[in-house]
């Protein structure tokens, strides 16, 4: 075969219109695929046709990608020339938004000269069991060509399948004869319906006859009439055979080993046509068993066109069907054949049908009206000036936010321009454009609440208290967010709107940027000068450095509403109006780009202080609008809960087991045993004992870390509280108790001296609560909650010694590095606390036990009570459901505790009672401690929120 190859492009070009949700079903406006040429005589190539394409991830990236075959003419020597390719998906077809355009990479898999197709394909499926898709395609003279692919779209050189030496329509894939393998069904128009056992590895056995029922004499129709369902609930795929050439519509019940029995019969057909059906198989009612979609088109028999679509009801799920139930249609419908499809298109928890189309309806859908197989009548999905109806559409996630878009070839264009529909993601309101609570402390990634477009933390910026739950905190003078929110343009009238919360801290501050558009040019700010609103906005006259309302008050929250549209910029402050500007001219400069927090767009002007709750608006806030969002969240500030790595409270005093309660790094004690502990229970070591926790990525750290613990020793030597050990000369990083002083070691990964000391003795015999953390270069050191020493711009970098033990109490080969002393509740962390974290864990009171008695607030359920408590599902993500057999002898107090000691869940019990479900409330991942009192007791459970 002579390779030819000629380099194409693919071109987006989209426009936007919002999906409205859950009542309706709508699609944004048409996004313009275009394949054209790079060569330089480009204008010397005639474009003769293209073929269906498919619609799947090629190269193992979450988005659809699009496979497709294209055929021109060369003008030199008029050779027709084919090209196999695939255009890849790069975030939706755009530039990291949801609906902009972008040039995209297309790949060629192969190219044929005087070689013709048939009209349907390429085809796409997992051949060879490796977990990809592998692409076929049928040549018109019958063979079968597939190309294997690498899972990146990397494909290999054709493999013939199969010399079928008749003519093939369309394939369908399954596995027949239950060998786990891809089978594939070959439907031919004239010579009936075969199969190719696929024997594994690339592997194909011989072509085998099903039925030689004439399936459609005219190739230029696409339609799918040929499927395969277990109709009958036998495990094994059936056939379903709706002949438009023969009397009745039949399925053939499969044996299970590729060999098919006798017809049975569907259901006759209501009327005289001609090559025009398409069938789709689902489980309509929700009964469990397959269902049968039909659709005939009298087209040809000299009576006006019209489209008949039935639903069929496998009665008894063993292939029983029920007399066709005709789907509603409007008198004046104009039918067409092609494809359909089941999805919720309307979110309301069953499945729906789309598909068909008409020249006066567009590409349509039927309501499954609560999914009792009762469909409403035909709706219009899109439009019919824009949708062609006898296209053959795809669906799938093109645009990567979770919905299924539709993808066609449209009219007027060439036959090498297609086109998709997007299903935008619902707004929280129709005008609600972009929302940031700042409440996923465990992330740099600042998620948007209404749509795909996210943001991200820049120079140490980060997640401090909020005004509801947390919010963004800004403490130096290069601090910043970026919110990227390009998705979406300006309302009617250049409408725009921001609603967020602020507690500046500056008293005397000059044009304290809290938010600017980065875009092309000086696009809109607003700031603070000296505690009061100013605001500069960008390509109109008379709105440039503007004061505006009354100062806001320092070290406080305060709500602010910036609305603005049609020459009037109004302020609202605490929900009241204070301010507002007319009369302004021009036309706001609001182009491609994002939104910054906490510095301009030129990086100047930082803001001192803290922001929440940021919402952006593509309409005019009302008066109302402004008292709303003022009161829609209530004042509950939370620090962040980071979830630890590890964690170590020595609950247990039977085990010899050092149980991790968040992980599964759970430690062997040598010798050391469980004492009293700072919270109940801990880890006693008397000098030459230790606990293995072994190897674990959750003990390794590179760049960020903390570990804080309660220490009680006065020992005056070298102690271990914590090390991983040497791998060879390679040192880690090691936490030590050094002549009565807490110390922390960071190992050879680091250039410099790396040996930090808290300047005040642990050694007195009292409880003391040690942390240290590290993370950009910097380690912070503190005693019993306070910051003690900290050292900037380290070089280098933590060395994972991944291949060694880490031990509590010692280091391997030194005998003269075992510590002596109690420790307890001891916390890794793989990121850098803050002082709040960490005041947190050592704020928590005194609440010793020893053994053999019950560990004070941290008991184990198990040493505490001999009632059976039960909490299931565990873990979960923040609803479960607490049951227990007897009641309890008085009213009982039930908290749940975060890791940081805070509680984040209250509920007083009546004795009688004997389950509770429980919902928290913005749950972080990680683990709970739940908390039963009553007079006499106090019961602890651990549950894990993922």
């Amino acid at each position: 075969m002579k390779n030819f190859t000629v380099p194409f492009r693919l071109w987006v070009g989209l426009m936007l219109l919002p999906f409205l949700g859950y009542s309706q079903a709508k699609f944004g406006e048409v996004q313009v695929i275009q394949l054209d040429t790079l060569a330089s005589d480009v204008s010397s190539f005639t474009y003769i046709d293209t073929y269906t394409d498919q619609l799947v991830d090629i190269d193992g990236d979450g988005d659809a990608d699009l496979v497709k075959l294209i055929g021109y003419l060369r003008a030199s020597d008029t050779v027709q020339v084919y090209e196999l390719v695939w255009a890849e998906n790069i975030d939706g077809f755009s530039t990291g938004s949801e609906c902009n355009p972008l040039t995209t990479p297309l790949h060629v898999i192969d190219t044929f000269e005087d070689v013709t197709f048939t009209k349907t394909g390429p085809f796409v499926a997992d051949l060879d069991d490796d977990g990809d898709f592998d692409v076929l395609h049928i040549q018109a003279n019958g063979d079968l060509v597939w190309y294997s692919n690498n899972g990146s779209g990397a494909f290999s050189s054709s493999f013939s399948i199969a010399q079928v030496g008749l003519k093939p329509y369309y394939l369908k894939f399954g596995d027949l004869n239950s060998d786990s393998h891809l089978d594939i069904v070959v439907v031919t128009g004239k010579d009936g319906v075969y199969w190719v056992p696929n024997l594994g590895s690339g592997q194909f056995g011989s072509l085998t006859q099903i039925t030689s029922q004439i399936i459609l004499s005219n190739e230029d129709i696409i339609t799918e009439i040929v499927q395969i369902a277990d109709f009958n609930q036998d495990t094994y795929l059936d056939i379903l055979v709706p002949s438009p050439y023969d009397t009745s519509a039949v399925w053939y019940p499969n044996t299970g080993t590729g060999t098919f029995q006798s017809p049975v019969s569907v259901y006759s057909h209501l009327g005289s046509i001609d090559d025009n059906i398409t069938t789709h198989v689902m489980d309509v009612d929700q009964d469990g068993d397959i269902d049968i979609i039909t659709s005939e088109f009298t087209r040809y028999q000299g009576v006006a066109d019209t489209m008949y679509v039935y639903f069929l009801e496998n009665t008894d799920g063993a292939g029983t069907f029920g007399s066709p139930v005709q789907l509603p249609y409007p008198s004046d419908y104009v039918g067409a054949y092609g494809r359909f499809f089941d999805v919720d298109i309307d979110e309301d928890g069953d499945l729906d049908l789309v598909g068909g189309g008409a020249t006066n309806y567009g590409l349509v859908y039927f309501e499954n009206i609560g999914g009792s197989a009762v469909f409403d009548t035909v709706k219009t999905l899109i439009p019919s000036d824009t949708y062609n109806y006898s296209a053959f559409p795809l669906m799938g996630d093109i645009s990567g936010d979770g919905q299924d878009d539709f993808y066609f070839y449209k009219p007027p264009l060439s036959f090498l321009q297609a086109a998709w529909y997007q299903a935008c993601t619902p707004s929280y309101t129709n005008e609600l454009v972009g929302h940031w609570a700042f409440d996923n402390c465990q992330d740099t990634v600042l998620v948007n609440l209404v749509g795909t477009q996210q943001g991200e933390l820049v120079n140490g910026a980060s997640f401090d208290l909020g005004y509801a739950n947390q919010g963004l905190e800004f403490s130096s003078s290069t601090e910043q967010a970026n919110l990227h929110d390009s998705t979406w343009t300006l309302g009617n009238n250049d409408a725009v709107s921001y609603s967020f919360w602020v507690y500046p801290q500056s008293a005397n501050g000059n044009r304290e940027t809290m938010l600017s558009r980065n875009t092309n040019g000086t696009s809109l700010i607003l700031a603070l000068t000296n505690l009061r609103p100013i605001y500069f906005l960008g390509g109109t006259n008379g709105a440039a450095w503007t004061f505006a309302g009354n100062a806001l008050t320092q070290n406080a929250w305060n709500h602010l509403v910036f609305t603005y549209a049609n020459g009037t910029l109004t302020l609202y402050q605490d929900g009241v109006q204070t301010y507002q500007q007319t009369g302004i001219t021009g036309n706001l400069n609001f182009g491609e780009g994002h939104h910054t927090l906490g510095l301009r767009y030129d990086d100047q002007k930082p803001f001192l202080g803290r922001l929440d709750e940021v919402r952006f608006f593509n309409t005019e806030l009302t008066s109302t609008d402004a008292a709303e969002e003022y009161s829609r969240v209530a004042f509950a500030p939370a620090e962040c809960t980071y979830t630890p790595v590890a964690y170590y409270a020595g609950d247990d005093c039977n085990a010899d087991t050092a149980f991790d309660g968040v992980g599964a790094q759970d430690g062997l004690l040598v010798g050391a045993s469980k004492g009293t502990g700072y919270l109940g229970t801990g880890f006693s070591l008397d000098g030459n004992d230790h606990i293995n926790l072994g190897q674990g990525a959750s003990l390794d750290f590179t760049d960020a870390f903390s570990v804080a613990y309660w220490v009680k020793t006065t020992m005056t030597g070298n102690g271990v509280v914590l090390t991983d050990n040497y791998d060879g000369s390679n040192f880690s990083y090691t936490v030590f108790v050094q002549n009565g002083l807490a110390r922390l070691g960071l190992g050879n990964g680091i250039p410099v001296a790396s040996n930090y000391g808290i300047p005040t003795a642990v050694n007195d015999g009292a409880w003391h609560h040690v942390a240290w953390t590290y993370g950009e270069g910097t380690v912070r050191g503190y005693l019993d909650g306070q910051l003690e020493v900290t050292v900037n711009n380290i070089p280098g970098a933590i060395l994972p010694n991944t291949t060694t033990d880490t031990w509590i109490g010692g280091r391997a080969n030194r005998t003269d590095r075992y510590f002596t002393g109690d420790l307890d509740e001891l916390y890794l962390f793989d990121r850098e606390l803050g002082v709040d974290q960490v005041s947190v864990l050592a704020g928590v009171a005194l609440d010793s036990a020893s053994c053999p008695a019950a560990r004070g607030s941290r008991t184990d359920l198990s040493a505490a009570s001999d009632l059976d408590i039960t909490v299931y599902p565990n873990p979960n993500a923040g609803t479960f459901t607490m049951q227990w057999g007897d009641s309890f002898s008085g009213d009982v107090l039930l908290e749940v505790v975060n890791t940081m000691g805070q509680t984040v869940y209250y509920q007083e019990i009546a004795s009688h009672e004997q389950s509770l479900e429980v919902e928290l409330q913005n749950r972080q991942p990680g683990l709970y401690f739940i908390t039963l009192t009553t007079e006499t007791q106090k019961i602890v459970q651990r549950v894990l929120v993922q």
